[in-house]
């Protein structure tokens, strides 16, 4: 378990509030919103980069003077990817850190814990997982970011927009892998493709061997990719001594940087499909905050999954504003107000949400690894 706050700093902050009911908090104590995303393991690098990119905003909000007046904590927790410890985290973070909402959890291990929010009447903002959080609704869960079932589907289109027809599909063997394989089976079949062979790799890397030579029988035009940058890495260099590797394209949840790390030269010409526009692009105004943001910080280089955490805080704060107008800020009146928040533009990144309805974003664009590294779109 891992909290941005020291120990000792968290239970000191909660001293005071904590024998409050959480409707009743006066004006001034900080509004605490919980979070619990992989912060180590193979798909820690992405939650960090998350991490750093939301706190950027709430850093700004609260030397501005917070939500009326309050600061916003966010007490960080590691659930490592895990369905088990993501279950831990949330009981944590409702019955003893006393949160009034959560935000930014990702990943498959959200599937098997949705009803935690719905029985906790605990809030999820901008709630990112490879399965359609928009297809059933749920009452407390709200998605920013398009899942994997619009991604794939906008990989698959531009497959066809290419004129590729010999097509294959290799997926990690854990749930993200899985989640990535269906949404490539629902689009391709919904476009009359089907797949001249679907391969499973070890996230290991222990049958990458095997997996490049299967991918080399195939004979397909290009492969579609759902696995992390060390599994693609493994089988990328499995496939090497076989030839040129056919087009690959993977969804966004695979890190640009670390395929390069990984795979050098040999990552060039990879598409990765991106649910936030490039931190390069600076036709959005949300991407010149960001970077504005970071300059006056001093807080490192930007990077697209920083943008995509700038952009969570940046929702959920603007949720948390409009509730607050409405009174005291309680669970049920943030569920209530982002449930109708509308349609809300973030900067050029627009998202919309009403009763029943979980649109969030629908913005999805490809990138491409080119020479010397450089992510073009």
């Amino acid at each position: 378990m891992h909290s941005l706050l020291s120990r000792r700093t968290f239970v000191a902050a909660l001293a005071g509030a904590a024998a409050l009911p959480l409707h009743a908090r006066a004006k001034g104590e900080p509004i605490r919103i919980g979070r619990s995303l992989p912060l180590s393991g193979i798909y820690g690098d992405y939650g960090r980069m998350r991490v750093a990119g939301s706190d950027l905003f709430i850093a700004q909000l609260n030397a501005g003077g917070g939500v009326d007046g309050r600061p916003v904590e966010v007490p960080t927790l590691d659930d490592v990817y895990d369905a088990a410890r993501l279950k831990n985290n949330i009981a944590a973070l409702d019955e003893r850190e006393r949160v009034l909402a959560m935000f930014g959890t990702l990943g498959p291990a959200l599937a098997p814990n949705m009803h935690e929010f719905a029985e906790r009447r605990l809030a999820l903002i901008a709630a990112t997982t490879g399965f359609s959080l928009r297809k059933v609704p749920q009452r407390y869960i709200f998605p920013m970011r398009p899942g994997f079932a619009e991604e794939t589907a906008a990989i698959v289109q531009h497959v066809l927009t290419r004129g590729f027809t010999r097509v294959a599909v290799l997926h990690g063997d854990d749930a993200f892998g899985t989640l990535g394989r269906d949404g490539y089976a629902e689009a391709l079949a919904r476009a009359g493709i089907r797949p001249l062979a679907t391969l499973v790799a070890r996230i290991d890397g222990g049958n990458a061997a095997q997996v490049a030579a299967e991918l080399k029988a195939a004979d397909c035009q290009c492969v579609l990719l759902t696995m992390g940058a060390p599994t693609l890495g493994a089988v990328v260099r499995a496939y090497a001594p076989l030839g040129k590797l056919p087009a690959a394209f993977s969804v966004s949840a695979v890190n640009a940087n670390l395929v390069i790390a990984e795979l050098g030269e040999r990552a060039e010409g990879i598409g990765i499909s991106q649910v936030v526009p490039s931190p390069s692009n600076t036709k959005f105004p949300v991407v010149r905050d960001y970077l504005q943001a970071l300059q006056a910080a001093g807080k490192g280089e930007p990077s697209i999954y920083g943008l995509e955490g700038y952009l969570e805080a940046r929702l959920l704060v603007t949720g948390l504003q409009r509730a607050s107008r409405g009174g005291v800020l309680t669970r049920e009146s943030i569920a209530r107000t982002f449930d109708t928040l509308g349609d809300v533009d973030l900067g050029g990144y627009h998202v919309s949400y009403a009763p029943g309805v979980r649109t969030g974003a629908t913005y999805v664009d490809m990138t491409f690894i080119g020479a010397g590294g450089k992510v073009r779109s």
